[in-house]
């Protein structure tokens, strides 16, 4: 029986600095299913809106979901993914980093790989 999980710091970056720690990704496959928890918790209170989450392996890029953010803090949950498709064509095992773009130039990322 296959079974992973990997938890993973979200950090904030603006202009290529990380500059601190804003939550986390966590991942967990169980035979071919996968488990995906985004949490974002310590961002600026001004910031809103939806923010499109990214899946990146290698030079592949997909897109996982949407996070509505309210006063800096928001959840996504994608439960029973494939672990051979999570996004794309992106697998489990592939799975370098996700990332969401905010406004300005700020980057939420977490990095696998």
């Amino acid at each position: 029986m296959l079974y992973d999980k990997k938890i993973k710091y979200l950090h904030v970056y603006e202009r290529g600095e990380r500059l601190q720690n804003v939550g986390f990704v966590k991942t967990q496959i169980r035979e071919d299913k996968v488990l995906v928890q985004i949490h974002v918790d310590k961002l600026r209170q001004t910031d809103g809106g939806r923010v499109f989450v990214m899946l990146k392996a290698g030079d592949k890029e997909g897109v996982l979901g949407e996070i509505q953010l309210q006063n800096g803090c928001g959840a996504l949950e994608c439960s029973d993914l494939s672990g051979l498709d999570l996004a794309d064509g992106i697998s489990y095992q592939d799975l370098e980093e996700v990332y969401m773009k905010l406004p300005g130039d700020r980057i939420l990322r977490s990095i696998f790989k």
